[in-house]
């Protein structure tokens, strides 16, 4: 029979060759295998039966001690103050399920290559050489009110000296509005229709 010796300190010794296992010196435990597996001697002579195959990790005791800090958890909520780096090259380096919900302080650099500034307003205003003109389709009266004007634009002095806009009466195609702002008042001219 072959015996291994272990030292706690120094590791794995010379193996012994011999007859049954004795008892090891002090600090020491010896492996040797039987009919049935291998077993562990200890130095006070207590003889145990080492664990053999597949040991399966769900079955390890503590898993649930989140104290593996090496680990981020999936199913719970984690805060990684390490630099992840994802490389997926060619592909996205990580996914977003389809949630309506707001990320905090995601600070994207770019949006499809182009910086913030390159993009307008959802209620922005057209603006071409220090003209801004928008288009309503709004029911208004002939001529058009100040309230209706307001509730199509916005007050004179919400759109400012210089704002155009267009009101297509109803959205009928009839009758065209131009229609300016000097920041203090509306004014109005009715369009006369190509033939």
């Amino acid at each position: 029979m072959v015996a291994l010796i272990i030292d706690p300190d120094f590791g794995l010794d010379a193996p012994e060759l011999g007859g049954a296992p004795a008892t090891p010196a002090a600090n020491r435990r010896r492996l040797y295998p039987k009919s049935d597996g291998w077993y562990d001697k200890d130095d006070g002579g207590v003889e145990s039966k080492l664990a053999s195959g597949t040991v399966d990790h769900g079955a390890l005791g503590g898993l649930g001690d989140d104290d593996h800090t090496q680990y981020a958890e999936v199913a719970d909520a984690e805060t990684v103050t390490g630099l992840w780096t994802f490389d997926r090259d060619p592909g996205a380096p990580f996914a977003v399920t389809a949630s309506s919900a707001k990320v905090d302080n995601l600070d994207a650099d770019l949006l499809d290559g182009q910086q913030a500034s390159d993009f307008a307003a959802d209620d922005h205003n057209h603006q071409t050489n220090g003209v801004r003109t928008k288009l309503s389709t709004a029911d208004v009266s002939s001529p058009p009110t100040d309230a209706e004007l307001d509730s199509a634009f916005g007050t004179p002095a919400t759109v400012g000296s210089g704002f155009m806009a267009q009101v297509d009466d109803g959205g009928a195609d009839t009758t065209l509005w131009l229609v300016a702002s000097n920041g203090t008042s509306w004014w109005y001219a009715q369009m006369t229709k190509a033939t």
